[in-house]
Formats: structure tokens, sequence, C-alpha cells
């Protein structure tokens, strides 16, 4: 849900159908991972004091299914893979 008026700013590949928000401004942008930063945010929610909403937590073999989950805007929160099971 957002606000009439405010800035959407996402850094995902989001794209946000226009013709219902056509009040609202969105902005994509993508950064290079720096090794120390996500170091820190890691310590950060380790902590608590970064709160990440987590829709679900799948296995390495379901990324294509994670992926159109994604995609299909149908997460409501972050989709973790497991890695090494």
């Amino acid at each position: 849900m957002l606000k009439k008026g405010c800035d959407f700013i996402s850094v995902a590949n989001f794209g946000p159908d226009m013709e219902a928000n056509k009040e609202n401004t969105f902005k994509n942008f993508l950064l290079k991972s720096v090794d120390s930063d996500l170091t820190e945010l890691v310590g950060m929610v380790k902590a608590g004091a970064l709160k990440l909403p987590v829709d679900s937590v799948m296995d390495f073999k379901d990324v294509p299914a994670a992926l159109t989950k994604s995609l299909g805007m149908q997460a409501a929160g972050k989709i973790v893979i497991k890695i090494n099971p």
C-alpha cells in the first residue's frame, strides 16, 4: 500500500503498474554489494536493530519457484534460499 504522492524506491526488479499509480513516483536502483556493508547489516539484524519481513524459506532446488513467486509479486517479504540444508 502506498499513499498518493509518495515515492516508492526499490532495489529489486520491480515493474509498477504506471496506469494505476499515476500520482506516485517509482525509482529503481542497483548498487554493488560491499562486504563490510553486508557484514554491518547482518550485525544489525542479529542485534534486532534491523527487522526484515520473511515471506518464506525455500531450498536451493526451488529457486525457479522462488523467482516465479517474487516476479509475480506474490511474496509478502523476503524469500530466503537455503544454500546448505
